[in-house]
């Protein structure tokens, strides 16, 4: 069989515009993601996908340049559509672990639910019921403000939020989480970069830092990771602030993770009203539970700073004054 070029594959109608005006959802690991996204998914007319997996593959495999961007682009826009918009649209997939923040249940209903079983036979009553009810797909996977160009270009009209949050409160639970230890990175599904004597580093390290990385400790990992990232924030706080939104430009709305939590109701109203959504009844059930906290969290991170490269320090003060965070080594 003679090999097609990607540009000569056709997606259907359905794919092309099913995606139409999809959410996007992003920030730093431990930034509030997942709280935002347990609240947006139940937002009227929204499919959540919890950090799909393939979608994350599929990203870094880009950003590290084993695929092109037009192949890109199609798998990406027939994984979304396909596996992750109609299958929710369907009631598929759903997890009923109780005790996981990707419950279903916290975002539809029982009810909503045994209508969609028994009432969508095949995919096209599924797209025909996305349609009559103005259904859009949101997807949240942390880590992805270099993504957000190639996702709009996936998904037309996307609407991108962001969250972000005191760095100290940040590098503090990542720490906590101990994800980026030998042990913890070899059980993720990352990109590596692989040295001498089976030395690795996640794709994202720079190649002018592998050498350091396999000699830091945890706390200077989780500084650099915060720094790395953080400054691919930046460009949006400013392209916000600027009111830069175009028709050539992410339409892109920020959220401080501390006025989630101070004022979840006007933060949550803003929010909906950027994303043309309606509260639903879980809305503010939702709502409900997130409890403000006057407590200093980022404290703590005063016992670990003296682990950190003081280099690596100074950089991540500068960075979280740009963002709106005023900290002083």
């Amino acid at each position: 069989m003679d090999k097609v070029d990607i540009s000569q594959i056709a997606l259907s109608q359905g794919q092309e515009n099913g995606l139409h005006g999809g959410l996007f959802i992003t920030g730093l690991p431990r930034s509030g993601t997942t709280l935002l996204g347990k609240i947006i998914s139940t937002l009227k007319g929204v499919e959540y996908a919890f950090e799909p997996p393939t979608l994350k593959l599929i990203l870094n495999l880009l950003d590290v340049g084993s695929i092109d961007k037009a192949t890109a682009i199609k798998i990406m826009r027939v994984y979304l559509f396909e596996d992750c918009f109609i299958e929710s649209v369907h009631g598929r997939q759903l997890n009923l672990r109780p005790d996981d923040d990707s419950l279903s249940l916290n975002a539809k209903s029982w009810s909503d639910i045994v209508n969609r079983w028994t009432s969508i036979s095949n995919n096209h009553d599924a797209i025909q019921y996305a349609k009559n009810n103005s259904l859009r797909l949101a997807i949240k996977l942390p880590n992805m403000m270099e993504a957000i160009p190639v996702i709009c270009e996936t998904v037309p009209q996307c609407k991108v939020i962001t969250i972000i949050r005191d760095p100290r409160d940040v590098i503090n639970s990542i720490i906590k989480k101990q994800w980026l230890t030998n042990a913890a990175l070899g059980r993720t599904a990352w990109p590596y970069k692989v040295g001498a004597n089976k030395s690795f580093a996640p794709h994202w390290v720079e190649d002018a830092r592998f050498d350091q990385w396999q000699e830091w400790n945890l706390e200077t990992r989780s500084c650099y990771m915060w720094n790395l990232y953080a400054a691919q924030l930046i460009p949006l706080v400013k392209h916000k602030e600027h009111r830069l939104n175009s028709d050539s430009q992410p339409d892109i709305h920020i959220i401080r993770y501390e006025s989630l939590l101070q004022s979840p109701f006007e933060t949550v109203t803003s929010l909906a009203k950027h994303c043309e959504r309606e509260f639903s009844p879980l809305t503010h059930i939702r709502l409900g539970e997130i409890k403000s906290s006057n407590t200093k969290k980022y404290d703590q991170f005063e016992s670990y700073k003296k682990a950190i490269d003081s280099q690596l320090l100074q950089q991540m003060a500068k960075l979280s004054q740009k963002l709106g965070y005023n900290y002083e080594v």
